[in-house]
């Protein structure tokens, strides 16, 4: 039916199959000979083809960095190389895929509590962009998360949830399915363990990679983060128990947004700062206070990079740790410059008391523990947060307020300063006055 060369619509040239973890497809690397690029494309088949090429068709309509654009969808007859009428070949089209899946990053070494929680938090923000234009993912596991350079990456939104059958009319069980997977990316991340069984279907091939479930207890519930990752902070902890143990925690990816906030940007790789012309000397790794070795590895903080700085100039301010002749700068979520953690003055030749390596940087930018990310404070099992406990027992419902999003995790969202009235666009001219002005309505 379809082989090297084939080429759909007169347009996308079939050059290569690719490797994939999902039964009814097939996945080819294609040459869009229009545009001169190159292209992935998925080849879907089996019972839910027609649901597949829906949902792929409303994935094209969500715009969001951190998710895989679908570029084209529809069916092309290709003919058949005896003569007969040929065969209707489905199709989807989108970006290639670059970057490495979290199964293979966790592979080498979990990442550490700030890291997980960066990553997480961004894949849920996409999500929540999708959810809000109804589509959900229905199938995120590890090989569907990539990071890619200082960015997070979802694929598979709207082709491998419809393909693999796992799609339910109801959205409010798409919501909670995929908040409970964000979650166990979380767990994941820093335990090497997946906690649910999602995975463990027919959905995906034979030998697909597949995470190491973690370990049970009695009750059949996953064990706590803590005992697998024992540097996890409390409300991590506290936030896959209730998922995982007492069924109480997020039910959308925005309340996985909420519980999880603020989180820093995600260091990327980048050269490591030269040293000074006038130095006559190796200068030892600078160090903050917080005692974090300045070649320690950015996805994997616990482990040391090699000698040639592991990404040090970008990847220290992530990590806290200044550069020889610079200041790492501290951004909260919203993009904010913080306070420095090591100043100009800080010199390789005076490092600090060595310390456990910890990382600094995705503390808040004062230098304490968020409310939200401290036991027994705001957030998910603060008495005040969504998990937390009510007078009277039981766990507090999320409370309907929007969560605190910041317009660049979710673009599109429309905001409101107190006692500023915003001008309108030219094209809102039937807009509700109040959308636009703070004064009160005449009536």
């Amino acid at each position: 039916m379809t082989d090297i060369g084939t080429t759909l619509v007169a347009r996308y040239a079939l050059t290569a199959p690719l490797p994939h973890d999902l039964t009814n497809v097939a996945v080819w690397a294609a040459e869009d000979q229009v545009l001169g690029r190159q292209v992935r494309v998925v080849l879907p088949s089996g019972p839910h083809v027609a649901a597949t090429l829906d949902a792929a068709r409303r994935a094209a309509l969500v715009s969001d960095p951190r998710l895989l654009r679908v570029l084209d969808v529809g069916v092309d007859r290709v003919a058949d190389t005896l003569g007969g009428p040929g065969t209707e070949v489905p199709y989807v089209v989108t970006e290639t895929i670059p970057g490495r899946t979290l199964g293979e990053l966790v592979a080498a070494a979990p990442f550490s509590a700030g890291v997980a929680r960066t990553i997480v938090g961004e894949a849920a923000a996409a999500l929540e962009s999708a959810r809000r234009r109804g589509l959900h993912h229905w199938a995120l596991r590890p090989e569907a998360v990539r990071v890619v350079g200082d960015r997070v990456l979802v694929t598979g939104l709207g082709v491998d949830g419809p393909v693999s059958g796992l799609e339910d009319p109801d959205g409010d069980v798409g919501s909670r399915r995929d908040a409970d997977a964000l979650v166990g990316l979380l767990y994941h991340l820093q335990s090497g363990r997946w906690p649910g069984h999602e995975l463990e279907g027919d959905w995906l091939l034979g030998d697909a990679p597949r995470p190491a479930p973690a370990p049970r207890s009695r009750d059949g519930a996953p064990v706590g983060l803590d005992q697998l990752a024992p540097q996890a902070p409390g409300d991590l902890v506290t936030l896959c128990a209730a998922t995982f143990t007492t069924g109480t925690g997020p039910r959308t990816p925005a309340e996985v947004v909420a519980a999880l906030e603020p989180w820093a940007a995600l260091p990327g790789e980048a050269p490591a700062a030269p040293a000074p012309a006038t130095s006559t000397r190796t200068a030892a790794p600078t160090v903050a206070a917080t005692g974090a070795p300045a070649r320690e590895s950015v996805l994997h903080p616990g482990a040391t990079s090699a000698a040639t700085g592991g990404g040090a100039a970008g990847a220290l301010a992530g990590a806290g740790v200044a550069a020889a002749g610079a200041a790492p700068v501290v951004r909260d979520p919203s993009g904010v410059a913080g306070p420095t953690l090591a100043g100009p003055g800080a010199t390789a030749s005076a490092p600090a008391p060595a310390g456990p390596p910890r990382q600094a940087a995705w503390a808040a930018p004062s230098g304490t523990v968020p409310p939200n990310q401290e036991p027994g404070g705001a957030g998910w099992g603060g008495p005040s947060g969504p998990g937390g406990r009510v007078p009277g027992g039981g766990p507090s419902p999320f409370q309907p307020e929007p969560p605190r999003f910041s317009r660049d995790r979710l673009p599109g969202l429309r905001t409101r300063s107190s006692g500023t009235a915003s001008t309108p666009p030219a094209s809102s001219s039937r807009s509700s006055p109040r959308a636009w002005s703070s004064r009160p309505c005449s009536r």
